[in-house]
């Protein structure tokens, strides 16, 4: 009777340390919630590991993401519908995991060089632990799929290389200052593009771009994209075919050498077609009718973007009421 008794305690213990889950049979697979929380999904497994979990695992966070790691965070670009190539990498990569190229010309292929990115297809132990990868923007490879685990259809084209374990990584696309509507989100530029946001540049901030126009970076936000502005003095930054009274559009804002603000000019082609923004990007011009300004050089056409700031100076406040009350009565 005291044997039984133990053994049965042992079996309760084991079924404590795997948080009451079930053992699984090979080939099986469960999604469970694991003590942290996270998803766990659990493949060909073969026994308790120091976590309690069994086999070979992956896990997805349980908030709903867009990227995962192996511990249930989020850092790197992860597929979270691929499934984990068990065959090759440890586990370390799933179908549709993005990767960046570590190598200049892997296994001799020039074509393919650091920095370069792709999609894991699958897998294969051959000579050596290796992913497929489907390289973007590139055409010097082959469409096979000779997978030896997760098997994938031939691709259209000659896009596809295999490479080493070690010739790749999880790729973490760059972040910036993403405006969806008005609202300013830092995102890569594909998640940006996702929500059918505007993408304002790598390693944009939030802090420095408005999402309503207003150029932040420069000139004390006093402007915005899209305000008229006119030429308070001749040849500015030694351009002569911009006078006093001209007049053009804002562009973009830029904190160079001086706060600044880039105009495009009505009736003028001597200046530059360029886009070299700090905040608020635009695209370039089909013309050479651009030249940027310091804040001093330009006043509101038709006064502020914000109309009770009757003085202009930024900020509404009891100076613009002065202001009003100078002007009361008949309206000339």
């Amino acid at each position: 009777m005291n044997v039984v008794l133990s053994i049965g305690l042992l079996l309760l213990t084991s079924i404590s340390v795997a948080d009451n889950r079930i053992p699984l049979t090979t080939n099986a697979e469960s999604i469970e919630t694991s003590a942290s929380g996270n998803l766990v999904v659990a493949k060909n497994p073969t026994a308790l590991d120091a976590s309690g979990n069994y086999g070979h695992i992956t896990t997805k966070d349980k908030a709903d993401s867009i990227t995962w790691d192996a511990t249930g965070n989020n850092p790197a670009n992860r597929s979270l519908s691929g499934d984990p190539i068990l065959c090759s990498c440890d586990g370390t990569f799933s179908v549709g995991d993005t990767v960046v190229c570590l190598v200049d010309a892997p296994w001799d292929n020039t074509s393919l060089t650091i920095g370069d990115t792709g999609t894991v297809i699958c897998g294969g132990n051959f000579a050596y632990s290796s992913v497929l990868v489907q390289w973007d923007n590139f055409d010097d490879g082959h469409a096979n799929n000779n997978c030896e685990c997760n098997p994938a259809d031939p691709s259209d084209a000659d896009n596809r290389w295999w490479v080493t374990c070690e010739m790749v990584e999880l790729y973490t696309p760059p972040t910036g200052a993403c405006c969806v509507e008005e609202e300013c989100q830092t995102l890569s530029e594909k998640d940006c593009q996702a929500l059918n946001g505007f993408y304002n540049g790598d390693e944009t901030d939030c802090t420095t771009t408005s999402c309503d126009g207003t150029i932040l970076c420069s000139c004390d936000g006093t402007f915005s994209v899209g305000d008229t502005v006119v030429c308070l003095v001749d040849a500015p930054w030694d351009n002569t075919s911009l006078t006093i009274g001209d007049t053009g559009t804002v562009i973009c804002g830029g904190n160079f050498a001086y706060s600044s603000v880039l105009v495009q000019w009505d009736n003028f082609d001597d200046g530059h077609a360029n886009n070299n923004c700090e905040c608020n990007p635009a695209d370039p011009s089909d013309a050479d009718n651009r030249w940027w300004v310091t804040c001093e050089m330009v006043a509101f056409v038709n006064g502020p973007s914000c109309a009770p700031d009757l003085n202009s100076d930024g900020t509404v406040n009891v100076s613009d009421l002065l202001e009003l009350i100078a002007a009361w009565g008949a309206c000339p």
